[in-house]
């Protein structure tokens, strides 16, 4: 009896396992995933952002707009980086995904070669991963300061009553925070332009060229209210210009929304007129009767 019992067990067991193994193979399919990452801060796209699927190779990156897309099982796992942004990680459950990535705190990451100097140390780089020299690293209350080297590194010797450490650069939003350890990686966002480019009247101007004085060939048109913006980071001059209108050379000024007027440029060549193109004399080709 205890036998015929068992056998029973033994088969309402495999008979279950059979009934789940359907629902245990669909869901461990790949299913299409789409999201957007989106910075904390400012509430801008993260372009270029890792989004793998936790341990495996697969993933994908972030477009312009933050977006991405790939193929993953509902309840994985999805991790996603970015230089300077803490790793965030968001389960997969068949809904697009709106992941809000934050700014890297100071932690204690960064890897020093060789023999690790006295004090304090660490390195400071961009949202864009380019480490930033000439950032001063201070520390308070003392007001002991140091700047960072062309690798934006930096080597402190704080006081013993000094808790915070401060971060600063004329381009990029200051940090600090407490001082936790003696080695840091520290992230620093720049500081945002926005600006209009309007005519004589104060009408805006369409299809403006800004184009940032860096070297980099970096070019910004205006939408149609006439504005733009722009990282301070990629340079602090700009000119402005239009065809028909007086280009002009400006400083970057984060403060407001900066406006600014372009003259029409009396010496400038007319757009030549629209030159209407004579009918085809020939006649079309027909099919074959």
């Amino acid at each position: 009896m205890a036998r015929i019992f068992h056998n029973w067990t033994l088969l309402l067991a495999l008979l279950m396992a059979a009934v789940a193994l359907p629902v245990v193979a669909q869901t461990a399919e790949p299913q299409p995933v789409t999201g957007v990452v989106i910075c904390a801060p400012d509430w801008e796209p993260v372009i270029g952002a890792s989004v793998m699927l936790k341990g495996t190779r697969i993933g994908a990156a972030t477009d312009y707009d933050g977006r991405f897309s790939l193929k993953a099982p509902l309840g994985s796992t999805l991790e996603i980086n970015f230089v300077g942004m803490e790793t965030t990680e968001v389960v997969v459950d068949g809904q697009p995904l709106y992941i809000l990535m934050m700014p890297r705190k100071f932690w204690n990451g960064w890897v020093c070669f060789g023999g690790v100097p006295e004090g304090l140390f660490g390195r400071v780089f961009d949202r864009f991963g380019r480490y930033l020299s000439g950032a001063t690293v201070q520390v308070l209350p003392s007001g002991r300061s140091t700047t960072t080297n062309d690798k934006g590194d930096f080597n402190l010797m704080p006081a013993d009553v000094d808790t915070i450490l401060r971060v600063e650069h004329p381009d990029y939003e200051p940090r600090q925070g407490q001082i936790d350890g003696n080695c840091f990686d520290i992230s620093l966002d720049p500081l945002l332009v926005r600006g209009q480019v309007v005519d004589e009247n104060g009408e805006p101007i369409i299809g403006a060229k800004v184009k940032v004085k860096n070297g980099d060939g970096i070019v910004i048109h205006t939408d149609l209210d006439g504005c733009f913006s722009y990282w301070i980071g990629l340079g602090r001059t700009i000119n402005v210009s239009y065809p028909g209108y007086t280009s002009r050379e400006v400083e970057a000024d984060c403060g407001t929304l900066m406006t600014i007027a372009l003259k029409i440029d009396d010496n400038a060549s007319p757009l030549p007129e629209f030159i209407s193109c004579p009918q085809p004399t020939h006649k079309p080709l027909t099919s074959k009767q």
